[in-house]
């Protein structure tokens, strides 16, 4: 059985443009397309028709809607002529970045849900795809993390945190990898950064070197559950 996992740099997924991904692939696929999204404040949108959406995203355009349908439609046929024989390997640990130098709470207001202390989600896995081989093929990191390193007052697209993720694990490899970086209960977890800039404050935000910073933080951790995950699929 063949399920399709698709991953754009945008703030959110839509059910209505993944149906009609599946509706293009076929019958075969209805309801084995899975669209995630970064989140990151800082990209496009206009793409989806929900009027709640809106408020954030922007009006809606039908063009958005229609280049966002082609594209994952196009990256998954891509992907579908590309299979190879694969082994997978999986990992996790839930007491990634105790001490807050990736990531910290976002919001105190919900704090007497944990009895009264700071808390954020603090999971962290990993999907290892190898060729039967052993040569890597993907990399697919979970971690909760709102991609919203830079402010609102940005002048251009970014990536934010999630990107960072995805070149740093890039640069890992001698060979191309595919890495996609899937978020996970991000929404009351910010990205920790030692050049925090003071919000609002009218300014363009364009230090970018924030999110590069905060996904070298991360690194160790990442990698060392690759690792995990390598000796896992060797185990299975």
């Amino acid at each position: 059985e063949t399920v399709i996992l698709l991953k754009t740099d945008t703030i959110f997924s839509n059910d209505a443009i993944a149906l009609a991904v599946e509706e293009r692939l076929g019958p075969s696929f209805a309801g084995k397309v899975v669209w995630a999204s970064s989140h990151s404040h800082t990209a496009p949108e206009q793409y989806s028709s929900d009027l709640k959406l809106q408020v954030g995203g922007g009006e809606f355009r039908q063009r958005n809607h229609d280049a966002m349908i082609d594209v994952l439609t196009a990256t998954a046929r891509s992907a579908l002529a590309a299979r190879v024989p694969a082994r997978i390997g999986l990992a996790a640990r839930t007491d990634f970045d105790l001490a807050d130098q990736v990531s910290y709470d976002r919001r105190p207001e919900n704090d007497d849900l944990f009895g009264g202390a700071a808390r954020k989600d603090t999971y962290l896995g990993m999907i290892r795809v190898d060729t039967i081989a052993g040569a890597p093929l993907a990399v697919v990191p979970v971690l909760g993390n709102h991609a919203a390193i830079l402010s609102d007052w940005v002048g251009l697209f970014s990536t934010d945190v999630t990107g960072a993720y995805a070149r740093l694990i890039e640069e890992e490899f001698d060979t191309p990898v595919t890495v996609m970086h899937l978020q996970g209960a991000g929404g009351d977890v910010l990205p920790e950064s030692v050049r925090h800039l003071a919000i609002p404050d009218g300014r363009p935000d364009n230090d970018f070197g924030r999110s590069e910073e905060n996904g070298r933080a991360a690194m160790p951790a990442m990698m060392a559950l690759w690792t995990a995950a390598g000796a896992a699929m060797q185990a299975s």
